[in-house]
């Protein structure tokens, strides 16, 4: 399996997109229902967030008391959550010592005063592991796209393990920030030595993958190992900024995870087109709405760019 994609972290590319979704139906959306979310991976404590939906035309806040989560365990050992947080629009519940297995089913059951009882339930999938990467093909020209910006492109390649059936994938791509200071007029820069993920992507993509919040999602339905590839560009600033250090977080997700950031996604798309057909996001709680999805991830080798 071999994809070419050009990804470039820069101003974002308003594009096009049309759909075959059914026409939404405002009428049929009446009442307030209980949205559960939450993504759960062994790496982390699991934390829920639970909120009340608002119908499209109330303009009123509805807030929620008597809230309860609980998660099931596959032995049926029940873990009740505790509220942590308490927002403007959400409250947080978790348990800092309950950590999810992966390759374990479990169940989330929530509740609250006047509403009925919501579940659903996912596994986090065994991750699949990054056999080789590597990065080449490095240039650095003017922007094309900003004045005072540079524009640094390479190549990233990398082949995933075999492993049979269907596998869903979210791949992150962090920048290191370095640690100096710049004065520019009265302005004075800092910068620090960590990775964060940048605030602005667009790219082209010739082969089906969908890149979402400064990502990109794909899926292997074969039994072949997929080898990768893909044109990376950055935007920066030269007088006051540097890359340095590459980071990538390669996320084997469940197939619930990889339709509910698609269909995410295609809100996105359509969100400056008045007259495009309503996409609704993907649920899987029932009796409510949100989401209820599991992840692992390993970390590619950081990559060192001179």
């Amino acid at each position: 399996m071999k994809f070419k994609l050009f990804i470039l972290l820069s101003s974002i590319f308003l594009f096009t997109a049309s759909t075959c979704e059914k026409p939404f139906d405002i009428d049929a959306v009446d009442e307030p229902k209980l949205v559960v979310n939450c993504l759960f991976t062994p790496e982390k404590p699991l934390s829920v967030s639970l909120d009340v939906s608002r119908p499209i035309l109330e303009d009123e806040l509805r807030e929620l008391t008597g809230e309860s989560v609980e998660i099931v365990e596959p032995n049926g050992n029940i873990v009740t959550l505790n509220l942590e947080t308490e927002g403007f629009d959400r409250k947080w519940f978790v348990d800092s010592t309950f950590y999810p297995e992966a390759g374990a089913n479990y169940t989330i059951k929530a509740a609250a005063n006047n509403f009925d009882q919501v579940f659903s339930n996912n596994t986090i999938p065994e991750p699949v592991n990054v056999l080789t990467a590597t990065i080449d093909s490095v240039k650095v020209e003017k922007s094309k796209f900003a004045i005072n910006n540079v524009d640094h492109y390479f190549d990233f390649n990398f082949q995933l393990e075999d492993k049979p059936g269907d596998h869903y994938y979210h791949l992150y791509v962090f920048r290191q920030k370095v640690h100096y200071t710049t004065n520019t007029g009265d302005t004075v820069y800092e910068h620090f030595d960590e990775y964060y993920l940048n605030d602005l992507m667009t790219f082209n993509n010739p082969n089906g993958l969908v890149y979402t919040d400064n990502s990109i999602l794909f899926k292997d339905e074969g039994d072949q190992s997929p080898n990768l590839s893909f044109e990376v560009g950055f935007t920066y600033f030269q007088s006051f900024e540097a890359i340095r250090k590459l980071r990538f977080e390669l996320r084997t997700v469940s197939r619930e995870y990889y339709l509910f950031h698609i269909a995410k996604r295609k809100q996105e798309l359509i969100a400056f087109d008045e007259f495009a057909e309503p996409i609704i996001l993907f649920n899987n709680i029932e009796g409510g709405l949100g989401l209820f999805g599991g992840y692992s991830s390993v970390q590619i080798d950081t990559f060192t760019i001179n």
